[in-house]
């Protein structure tokens, strides 16, 4: 899953409306709930004062960044949209637009909407990072670094700017300038758990053991924080052969896996959502197809922190290229008779369902189909907390169970994503 920053609600500024009756709350209220996390009260908050004054900006804007957030794609593409024409030549609607479609996977509505941002404000932060990381999405390098450069020219004092930089320009052949890239980041933000982590494992790599020590032995007061990242990088040591390649982007890891599944069989995606990867899968596999599966409805049961229900596109569907074909519902519902239709190995398996109990239900379904040479990747492997408890236990029982063996053929310690091939 390639990752973009959330955007804070809109501060208010004052925008009078015309006579009509008054909503019962405010935009300064209205905020208060979005803030405090209340956000179905503050989404009918925003479309009461719209209907008081259709003109009213900060309401228009942050419904749509709080419908964005909650996953109701088509009603956020609206409301953006609307927002946007009230003002359009001021750059940060246009820049908020862009972050809102890219947490949507509406990256070229996205990249639109950051191209109409720096026609505006050429020096425009967000903008050029935003365009950065679809840029990187694409798999352009060079024009990724490109536009992370501009960036660090309008504000050289950026950590996140600089922690965009490093995952551009990483290269596990040469890990240096990645390790440069991070070292400004947390000379700018000491604080900042995510870049002193990727600090750590760079500098083992540069074979600076001790120095990375340091910083991840001493990564916070409280040692269980960030507890997962670090056990996943000594696991990555341990378990990587000669051959396995540590990798940085998403889109990236997915090309790498797809190139590397030359099996005469079939392509599968376990987790859908906004169909971020199913994109850049679809795209390396064609002609071949892509087959799909999810509710759409979110998790079917809590997963630590998140509650069932998170992850939804409230039975949404995202635009997808020909090549691929949905198959929606619950796994227990959908497998068997996907299996009973169609025939062959599995060539490659996009493995995004975070739970447990979802990838076992995959394993029991799929797992006689799943033979020497298929290529499994699972997208929550490392990094959290329970990384141990998922995914990862979910294939080591199978393994045990099916007395399968394994290559790992990539890791990728941006994304927590691991590549494996059944030997």
């Amino acid at each position: 899953m390639a990752s973009s920053k959330k955007k804070r609600p809109r501060k208010k500024r004052p925008n009078p409306g015309p006579g009509a009756p008054r909503p019962k709350l405010s935009v300064d209220e209205a905020l208060g709930l979005d803030r405090a996390g209340r956000t179905d009260e503050a989404i009918a908050a925003y479309r009461a004062i719209l209907e008081h004054d259709p003109k009213q900006l900060d309401a228009a804007m942050n419904l749509g960044l709080a419908l964005a957030r909650t996953g109701h794609r088509r009603e956020a593409e609206t409301a953006l949209t609307r927002a946007v024409a009230l003002h359009p030549g001021m750059a940060e609607l246009h820049a908020d637009a862009g972050l809102a479609y890219e947490s949507l996977g509406l990256y070229d509505a996205a990249r639109h909407a950051f191209r109409e941002a720096l026609d505006r404000d050429a020096a425009h932060l967000v903008a050029l990072c935003g365009l950065a990381r679809l840029t990187l999405h694409e798999g352009d390098r060079e024009g990724a670094i490109g536009l992370y450069r501009r960036a660090i020219d309008v504000d050289p004092l950026s950590p996140d700017t600089f922690l965009g930089l490093q995952e551009a320009v990483y290269d596990e052949r040469d890990p240096e300038p990645a390790l440069e890239a991070i070292t400004h980041a947390v000379t700018f933000r000491p604080d900042h758990l995510r870049s002193r982590f990727l600090m750590g494992i760079l500098l083992d790599q540069c074979g600076q053991a001790s120095a990375s020590q340091q910083i991840l032995g001493r990564l916070h007061p409280d040692p269980t924080v960030y507890r997962g990242a670090i056990d996943s990088w000594s696991y990555v040591k341990e378990a990587r052969t000669a051959q396995t390649r540590l990798l940085a982007p998403v889109a990236e890891t997915l090309r790498f896996a797809a190139e590397a599944s030359t099996l005469d069989g079939l392509v599968v995606e376990l987790g859908v959502r906004y169909g971020i990867s199913a994109r850049v899968i679809a795209s390396a596999i064609a002609p071949s197809h892509l087959h799909g599966f999810d509710s759409f409805q979110g998790l079917p049961e809590p997963w630590h922190v998140q509650p069932e229900g998170a992850y939804s596109t409230h039975g949404e569907l995202p635009d997808l290229p020909d090549n691929v074909e949905l198959h929606v519902g619950l796994f227990e519902d959908t497998l068997g008779p996907f299996t009973a239709r169609h025939d062959g190995p599995i060539r490659l398996a996009n493995v995004d369902c975070a739970l447990y109990s979802s990838i076992a239900t995959v394993f029991d379904a799929l797992g006689e189909r799943m033979v020497p040479g298929t290529v499994i990747v699972f997208d929550e492997y490392l990094l959290n907390d329970h990384w141990r408890e998922d995914e990862y236990e979910a294939f080591q029982e199978a393994v045990r169970t099916r007395g399968w063996s394994y290559e790992y053929l990539a890791f990728n310690l941006h994304s927590g994503q691991a590549v494996v091939r059944l030997t």
